[in-house]
């Protein structure tokens, strides 16, 4: 079965729980806290990336699957999902920023 949908960059947003900086922060040093989510990787390679520009994160896999549509649906932006073990969470690696603003 195959449904469509119109997502938006504001349902966009609304899907994700927390967005934050990637590239450029502390995350590599909380490497065993992420581990590569279901086999999603999206880029060549099978190791996490940490030149990703965000992360955003959903709470439940129907999130994460729409999120992951959204993306989809713009070739220019790749992603990588990882598990947050420390939240349980789903976290979406991109250089999409959403509403992201400094």
């Amino acid at each position: 079965m195959k449904i469509t949908l119109d997502i938006t960059s504001q349902d966009f947003d609304y899907l994700t729980s927390m967005q934050m900086r990637w590239a450029g922060t502390d995350w590599e040093q909380k490497e065993g806290r992420f581990e590569l989510f279901d086999g999603s990787l999206h880029i060549s390679g099978d190791q996490i990336s940490y030149g990703w520009s965000f992360v955003h994160w959903v709470a439940t896999y129907a999130d994460y699957i729409l999120v992951r549509a959204y993306l989809q649906s713009m070739p220019a932006h790749a992603y990588q999902a990882v598990f947050d073990g420390a939240t349980d969470d789903i976290a979406i690696l991109t250089d999409y920023a959403g509403s992201w603003s400094d």
